[in-house]
């Protein structure tokens, strides 16, 4: 009986880790790249006069400067970070500038270095 109920926690536990997983978009500017499954459960979305970039947080750079649905922006540079689903977008015309306009911005903060 114990060993059945044991069980059916780790088949729980292993179903329940599977799920909990974000969807992110990658790709470069109009390039799409696959729809990844993101352990790190955070998306990226990267945007410079030289390019947009979209992708999971493989560097855990949200985590190191703290952003969750917030965008960064310094100059003519935004760094997006978002934790659903397909959040970063993914369309040519989806860059952080355009993401921007729909979350917060939080000004760089004084110990952050920039990144670029």
């Amino acid at each position: 009986m114990a060993a059945s109920k044991f069980l059916s926690f780790l088949i729980l536990a292993s179903i329940i880790s599977f799920t909990v997983a974000v969807l992110c978009r990658t790709g470069v500017d109009t390039v799409e790249g696959p729809t990844v499954d993101c352990l790190s459960n955070q998306c990226l979305n990267t945007t410079s006069p030289e390019s947009t970039v979209y992708s999971c947080d493989y560097s855990k750079v949200c985590d190191m400067i703290r952003l969750k649905d917030e965008c960064i922006r310094e100059g003519d540079k935004i760094i997006c970070c978002c934790y659903s689903d397909k959040c970063n977008f993914g369309s040519p015309f989806n860059s952080a500038y355009l993401y921007s306009s729909m979350i917060q911005i939080r000004s760089l903060d004084a110990h952050i270095h920039p990144l670029y």
